[in-house]
């Protein structure tokens, strides 16, 4: 396992400044919670740093590929660590991190637990993508009704005022006042008017009022 120690006063501010990306999720109990993201890089487990004496004994470090120091976690003493990756279909997207304050060595059935910690925090990550996927497609799916309704909407507007056109010169016609009409004629145009109405009706009912 490589290590790697801070050297210079600014390599452990700038580790310290990036702690911000590392939350602390309980520190009022035996163990140390914390979870950070990895962004694959290499984490290192150093035993003992003299350079600092505000540092104490243990810190957790991640590199990039470069060897610079991206982030630091301190922890007091000579305490037991342990790591434990967060993976989503076998990509690791996250890495908790468990300190013990006491230097004593974590149980196999607290490994275990934390091992069921990790599968259940990436089990809650793929729940809460999905429920996030579902709720888009819900969205998606209103937003695609509601234009639906939208064209509906207008077209029957189109249509209505199509057949008002249509209807009042028709209307006008059949009172002969313009002229007399033969039985035949009147009967046509008739026809013609309740055709226009039967379709205006029928595009009322085409919708209903969007909820």
């Amino acid at each position: 396992m490589k290590t790697h120690t801070c050297t210079t006063e600014d390599d452990f501010w700038r580790a310290r400044n990036f702690l911000r990306e590392v939350f602390l999720l309980n520190d009022r109990l035996e163990h140390s919670w914390n979870v950070a993201r990895l962004d694959y890089w290499r984490w290192h487990y150093i035993k003992t740093c003299n350079v600092f004496d505000s540092v104490e004994k243990g810190l957790v470090l991640w590199e990039n590929a470069d060897g610079k120091i991206i982030a630091a976690l301190n922890h007091l003493g000579d305490s037991e660590l342990r790591l434990h990756t967060i993976k989503i279909k076998n990509e690791v997207i996250g890495l908790m991190i468990v300190v013990r304050k006491n230097d004593i060595e974590f149980s196999r059935d607290a490994q275990t637990m934390l091992e069921a910690m990790a599968d259940y925090a990436s089990i809650s990550l793929v729940n809460a993508r999905l429920f996030r996927a579902i709720e888009q497609t819900a969205e998606n799916a209103r937003v695609g009704e509601k234009n639906r309704y939208a064209s509906l909407g207008a077209l029957r507007k189109t249509i209505r005022d199509e057949v008002d056109a249509a209807v009042y010169p028709l209307n006008l016609v059949l009172t002969e006042m313009p002229g007399t009409l033969t039985p035949d004629q009147k009967k046509a145009l008739e026809t013609v008017r309740a055709a226009l109405q039967r379709l205006a009706h029928s595009s009322e009912n085409t919708i209903t009022t969007l909820k």
